[in-house]
């Protein structure tokens, strides 16, 4: 795993490790776009993810939306809030269909309390958010939106991407949809800046579009731009 993965905010982990949370317990269907709780909804249940994808987002009083990170199967949600305040304070909502577990907070620290091993992986687990956290502070103070949107695209790249040729030039592939106002929302931006960084990258034969899905070109020349930035 790179620097860039370990602090991806696409969030995944292994349901083997969770069997004693989720063993005897059947998942919750949510169709695309379904709300499985709101911000500043009560704190009751921690959530793991069997499938699907689910946008762990917040909002300003304003309407401004800022995306924390993506649950992917087998991420725990919400559980920083259920262990430590009464109300969520974001929102969680699904990207595709899913199936999620629902886990009461009661039952869950009792489970953890008898079961080390699930502990010490809740705990591992706890740590990898920490650091995204961290690193997403670090970015959003030092890191110009420009690499921001570039790590965004490296890190789509390691989570789904796969490789293709274009025009006899390989290049990545990334599998899924997403529009310039969703990377805005994951890295503190606006969408016209957005859509103005990715015009660029197109320009500069760094990026292409093809049938609705995102190719990277020149991952290399990307990488460099990062480590450019780090060194100023």
């Amino acid at each position: 795993m790179n620097k860039h993965q370990s602090t991806s905010p696409w969030i995944s982990g292994d349901l083997e490790c969770l069997r004693a949370l989720t063993d005897n317990r059947l998942p919750a269907a949510y169709k695309k776009d379904a709300i499985v709780y709101y911000q500043d909804d009560a704190a009751e249940n921690i959530f793991i993810v069997k499938s699907g994808r689910i946008r762990i987002t917040t909002y300003a009083e304003n309407g401004l939306e800022k995306q924390v990170f993506i649950a992917e199967k087998g991420a725990v949600f919400g559980e920083l809030s259920a262990l430590v305040d009464s109300v969520y304070r974001c929102s969680a909502v699904a990207i595709v269909d899913a199936q999620i577990y629902r886990i009461p907070i009661g039952e869950f620290m009792r489970i953890l309390e008898s079961d080390w091993k699930t502990a010490a992986y809740f705990i591992r687990s706890l740590c990898r958010k920490g650091l995204t956290f961290e690193q997403e502070i670090l970015d959003l103070s030092f890191m110009q939106a420009t690499h921001r949107t570039i790590k965004t695209l490296l890190n789509l790249c390691d989570q789904y991407g796969t490789p293709c040729m274009v025009d006899g030039r390989p290049g990545t592939r990334i599998n899924i949809r997403f529009s310039h106002q969703d990377v805005a929302n994951l890295i503190g931006s606006n969408r016209v800046t957005v859509s103005n960084i990715f015009s660029d990258l197109a320009k500069n034969d760094i990026v292409t579009k093809d049938s609705g899905r995102y190719i990277v070109l020149n991952r290399q020349k990307m990488l460099d731009l990062l480590e450019q930035e780090s060194e100023l």
